[in-house]
């Protein structure tokens, strides 16, 4: 990099020159595509001066689907020349259709290549077809993930969790059974100010014009159905998991949890969180109450309720596998079997955790589902099921009443 920064414009061709003659005449004595692989990468640095040359290696490794990128290279080389990289700067309504049909016939002969419908969708977006756009880069994701799965890796795992409902258990029994790289942090999802404000910022790398592969990790938060995240997600990968729990249930434990917040003197506990003035001094019932009707019940359902009305939104189009904390509890195997089956993922991949170690603090509090029975008063329970949507109660087997 520092060389390359050192060297002028001259002694750059001089070398590139240098290694073409020496690439091109071992090409001439030893057929090997990984020299010709080679020698195309210095040829397009050529651009237009080299082309007969390139046309003549894409027309002998014609077979090989490393070479296919190229033959679009190639073809944006003899439209714009020397602006290649420009890509798609100034195309007509011609250009466009031109590329799209090559692209297409080079998805045909190479249809597990993700590379091309990468570039397929970067021309849709081009041409001002969002829609195709979309559905060609999923593709390219999904190819993506298939191609890491053949060779024994799980691709990127991301775990979407309403707040109290297991999150922390959950994933670190992911990233430690099957040893991921936890890309948290390089993502730079943050859940303060929830929910308003809980978003993935778009990261630079999704706006390069090159191909940019799908990792192998694992990434979590309590991220809201916003526009802004179903966006960054579709980017990101062809496959969500959603995770959520009883609304009755995490609303005490949020309870409880706000009141970890206070006595560790934490200041997101009265900056972060709506509570009114007073909210610490009360009781408990009152602590639910106002929870109930200010903030958290009803944020927790509508996140859900967006969540679920994702799976029928056109412009979402990544899969989603919806998982309730009521089957972790009941089920731990059934749970975590049906999130490796969600990603084609052998489950001898997988170490099962061991139950979790409950504890009163912030996380892993109780881990109780029916708690809610015995903390909520009849009328809290009453107005709390008010605001569910009957079908939930039923779909996710949720006691009604006490």
């Amino acid at each position: 990099m520092i060389l390359n920064k050192l060297l002028s414009k001259n002694t750059k061709l001089r070398i590139r020159t240098l290694l073409f003659y020496i690439f091109f005449i071992i090409s001439k004595f030893i057929s090997n595509k990984h020299i010709d692989l080679e020698l195309i990468k210095l040829l397009i640095k050529f651009k237009n001066q080299k082309k007969n040359i390139i046309k003549k290696i894409l027309e002998k490794n014609k077979d090989m689907p490393e070479f296919a990128i190229y033959n679009e290279i190639l073809e944006r080389i003899e439209i714009f020349g020397d602006d290649y990289k420009d890509s798609r700067i100034d195309f007509d309504k011609n250009h466009y259709d031109k590329m799209i049909n090559l692209i297409k016939n080079l998805t045909i002969q190479f249809p597990k290549e993700p590379n091309l419908f990468d570039r397929l969708s970067r021309t849709y977006i081009a041409k001002g077809d969002k829609i195709n756009a979309k559905k060609t880069y999923n593709h390219s994701l999904k190819l993506q993930r298939e191609k890491l799965n053949y060779n024994h890796q799980p691709g990127l795992i991301v775990f979407i969790s309403m707040p109290r409902s297991g999150t922390g258990f959950v994933s670190n029994a992911i990233l430690n059974g099957m040893k991921l790289n936890d890309l948290r942090n390089e993502y730079k999802f943050s859940d303060a100010w929830f929910p308003d404000k809980a978003i993935f910022p778009f990261n630079a790398h999704l706006s390069s014009p090159y191909f940019i592969p799908m990792k192998n990790g694992f990434v979590s938060g309590h991220a809201p159905a916003s526009f802004e995240n179903l966006s960054f997600l579709d980017h990101l990968t062809d496959k969500t998991v959603v995770n959520f729990r009883d609304p009755r249930q995490s609303l005490i434990s949020w309870v409880h949890y706000m009141k970890y917040l206070q006595y560790t003197g934490n200041y997101s506990a009265i900056f972060e969180y709506k509570i009114d003035d007073n909210y610490f001094m009360r009781s408990f019932e009152y602590q639910i109450d106002w929870q109930i009707d200010n903030f958290f019940l009803k944020t927790n359902i509508n996140w859900i309720k967006n969540w679920l009305e994702v799976k029928n939104n056109n412009y979402f189009n990544g899969e989603i596998l919806y998982l309730n904390y009521e089957l972790l509890v009941d089920n731990m195997d059934n749970y975590f079997s049906k999130i490796l089956n969600f990603y084609n993922l052998d489950p001898s991949i997988f170490t099962m955790p061991k139950k979790p170690n409950f504890k009163n603090k912030s996380h892993l509090r109780k881990g109780d589902k029916n708690e809610w029975k015995q903390v909520l008063t009849n009328e809290q329970i009453s107005k709390i099921n008010n605001y569910i949507p009957e079908s939930w109660f039923k779909e996710y087997k949720w006691d009604k009443y006490v």
